[in-house]
């Protein structure tokens, strides 16, 4: 961009073995419908956007055009970002060629809120981990099945998801239930192959819930016939880990006829795990903020980079000034 190229910005990454999972970047479209025609003239027209792992949803305009289009040069500049993340936001970067020029800061913004009644909120479930295939070489592939129940509204279900072969469905509107396979695996092996950026060898499952409910119901979470119960309050406050030890402990009796050590770590490191990634509020993850950047000169252009507190990012295509 800096030598004058005019180019949109997307997150795909260059996976062969499985296209559109999690873990490799996303493109996102801004077109106006669904259809091939509206998709492919949003794409020549740069109105995309990329995120490194879940959907965030970004809108980004520069004196009312949206992301990838040109404008003429003004005196003036009025940016506009609407954010709804999938995690609490960071904060929202505003880069002028190169150069940031303005940064808005999410975090202190709402962590001091005290929630009552209703609360909208996120969180992510992730299921997986398990044996060591140094000690159980032979074990690469468990299936799950589960439920969640809450006493409110499931409002959304993002399907983070690294292999095929998940699913997820809703059972009224206060229901879901999934059906899940997490995999471990080396390179060569074809079908575990694909790579993950942040755990190769371990293709973990995750999804992430959005719920409106009361924040001292309780969330039922039942996973293969057991069931886990936590209050929203509890949820919004801390993530919680559920190491399945006693079925670690019993394949090393079965393996290695040894169920007891002086130390945890044989059947902790080789357990089966679901993580209930601490939720948070919408106003942690819904932000809509305008700003002035000054003059915008010819060949001058205007990107937008949104960071969470989780590590993800989104990245907003250049808007150009070009007469």
């Amino acid at each position: 961009m800096k030598e004058g190229a005019v180019t949109g910005i997307i997150c795909s990454g260059d996976n062969h073995v499985c296209p559109a999972i999690t873990g490799n970047g996303f493109l996102a479209v801004w077109s106006e419908d669904r259809s091939r025609e509206s998709i492919f003239k949003a794409l020549l027209n740069r109105n995309v956007y990329g995120v490194t792992r879940s959907r965030i949803q970004l809108n980004y305009e520069l004196n009312g055009a949206l992301m990838g289009d040109f404008i003429e040069p003004s005196q003036t500049s009025e940016a506009k970002v609407e954010v709804k993340g999938t995690n609490a936001i960071d904060r929202i970067e505003f880069i002028k060629n190169n150069v940031v020029k303005d940064t808005y800061i999410h975090n202190g913004q709402w962590e001091e809120e005290t929630l009552t009644g209703n609360v909208v909120f996120k969180f992510e479930l992730e299921l997986g981990w398990g044996p060591d295939q140094r000690v159980y070489p032979d074990i690469q592939e468990k299936h799950w099945t589960g439920s969640l129940k809450t006493t409110g509204k499931i409002l959304d279900i993002e399907k983070l998801w690294t292999t095929p072969g998940q699913s997820v469905s809703m059972i009224g509107e206060s229901e879901a239930e999934f059906d899940i396979n997490t995999t471990k695996g080396g390179y060569g092996n074809e079908k575990l192959s694909q790579k993950n950026h942040q755990t190769p060898y371990i293709q973990n499952q995750s999804m992430i819930f959005e719920i409106e409910a009361d924040v001292n119901s309780d969330l039922e979470i039942i996973i293969d016939d057991k069931t886990y119960s936590y209050k929203v309050k509890d949820i919004l406050s801390e993530s919680h880990l559920i190491g399945l030890v006693d079925e670690a402990k019993k394949l090393a009796k079965e393996r290695f006829d040894k169920d007891n050590f002086y130390r945890s770590d044989p059947f902790w490191h080789n357990a089966y795990k679901v993580k209930i990634h601490r939720g948070v509020p919408a106003t942690a993850y819904e932000v809509t903020y305008e700003t002035e950047l000054g003059e915008l000169a010819q060949d001058d252009y205007v990107l937008v980079k949104v960071y969470q507190r989780n590590g993800e990012r989104a990245w907003a295509s250049p808007i150009w000034v070009k007469n």
